[in-house]
């Protein structure tokens, strides 16, 4: 009793310390150049059931929870705390206890500390985003003490004195973890396209880091069908079991890179915290895995390398009047498009996420974002929509060009047939079902 008082009291004093920190300005001191080795932590926050029975309960966030907790203890040797429908003050005392332990572990290592949050999310125009804890009562309209608001959060991790820290939210409204300015897409690992793996972990493992990744932004995001992975945390899952499997080191920027190509919402991500460092990364180092020669050179996955050297980037091709810029604005192209990007990876093809489009760059879009991506393939995709009484058609129209020599590799025009929806991904998905093996194969040169 008098230890879980001991650490109630501590989870109060962090909470007002760091609201001090907050507004002095300080942050914990974080040598940036050591030698020092890490220990791999995480917390785990997966939230199905509420007391009170208006919230509604959810699906899937303990499923994914406890998924996450299995791999990351298993793959990449993480120490980790799982909190299962938890209440406010069990996850403010796991957050003020961690901080007690990271603290101890200073003198001797550095820390990685991954945040893992599944469960509700909510959104006040007033007080920003929250998340809501399993004792929670009904949602109120002012602000209340009973939820732990994505700003204190924001701090109060960012406060745990670990070098480099991970926040991940599969939750509603989970993009206002930082209500500033969101990366949604983009090659974000340009600068260091010509160092190795081991001089690029290095060079990032150098620099403090704060940053955060979340399955939506300021919207609600899918909890998945029952005893499934909720979408977000599916193509997470398979990222960190395909790196595990080639042995291949996993940077916060290829994680994004990967995740930011799902669609319907848009993962977002950024820095968060007061003083992080933009040249740190978090990275995710796999154990040792005695097969890893072998899987490298035959998983065939975006995830994994795809096949060869092989990188394709799919692009929208301007029509009907409008330009690149605004249908790579369009949720319906990207849908369309994305679902063009997962037949791909399915048939064992490397694709890169679309950069974004530089202001004052004289050249035309498509020139500019084909050699941004650094792809040697492009999938030019044009969508042309169909309207036959109360039923649609998309004709998906496949232009695969070799970046080299400007040579046309594949060129088909798909039509889906007619069905009773306009979901772009559905109609796109029905277009392009019976083509993906022959475009891998063009793309390839039939070496597959």
């Amino acid at each position: 009793m008098l230890h879980l008082l001991k650490h109630i009291a501590a989870a109060i004093l962090m909470f007002i310390s760091f609201r001090v920190c907050a507004q002095d300005g300080k942050s914990f001191f974080i040598a940036k150049k050591d030698n020092k080795p890490y220990k791999n932590r995480a917390l785990i926050i997966g939230t199905d059931r509420y007391a009170d029975r208006t919230i509604g309960d959810l699906n899937n966030p303990v499923f994914d929870a406890k998924s996450v907790k299995v791999v990351l203890e298993e793959k990449y040797g993480f120490i980790t705390t799982p909190l299962i429908d938890r209440t406010r003050i069990e996850i403010l005392t796991a957050l003020a206890h961690l901080r007690e332990e990271v603290e101890k572990d200073n003198s001797s290592c550095n820390t990685n500390l991954l945040v893992f949050v599944a469960g509700h999310g909510k959104h006040s125009s007033d007080y920003g985003g929250y998340l809501i804890p399993s004792d929670a009562p009904p949602v109120a309209s002012g602000r209340s003490d009973k939820y732990l608001y994505f700003s204190d959060l924001d701090t109060m991790i960012d406060n745990i004195p670990a070098k480099h820290i991970l926040v991940i939210l599969d939750v509603c409204y989970g993009g206002t973890f930082n209500e500033v300015f969101k990366r949604k897409r983009g090659s974000i690992n340009e600068m260091y396209a010509d160092k190795s793996e081991d001089q690029i972990i290095a060079r990032r493992n150098a620099f403090v880091s704060r940053k955060y990744l979340a399955s939506g932004g300021k919207e609600q995001v899918n909890d998945g069908v029952p005893d499934k992975h909720s979408p977000f945390v599916d193509r997470l899952i398979k990222l960190l079991e395909n790196h595990y499997a080639t042995g291949q080191a996993l940077l916060f920027t290829e994680l994004c890179n990967n995740m930011t190509k799902m669609v319907d919402p848009t993962p977002v991500f950024d820095n968060f915290g007061l003083e992080p460092d933009p040249a740190g990364d978090f990275i995710l180092q796999p154990l040792p895995n005695p097969n890893a020669a072998a899987a490298s050179g035959k998983l065939a996955s975006n995830d994994a390398g795809g096949i060869g050297s092989i990188k394709v980037v799919v692009i929208p091709r301007a029509s009907g009047g409008r330009d690149l810029t605004a249908m790579l604005n369009d949720p319906d192209i990207r849908l369309g498009l994305s679902k063009v990007q997962e037949m791909l990876e399915a048939k064992g093809i490397s694709t890169v996420g679309i950069p974004e489009v530089k202001a004052g760059i004289r050249d035309d879009v498509k020139k500019q974002l084909v050699h941004a991506s650094g792809a040697n393939v492009y999938l030019e995709v044009d969508f042309a929509r169909n309207v036959q009484e109360d039923t649609y058609s998309l004709t998906v129209t496949l232009n695969a060009v070799d970046v080299a020599n400007n040579a046309t590799l594949f060129y088909k025009s798909c039509p889906s047939g007619y069905f009773r929806t306009t979901d772009y991904g559905i109609l796109t998905a029905r277009a392009i079902k019976q083509v993906g093996d022959e475009l891998a194969m063009k793309i390839t040169g039939g070496n597959r």
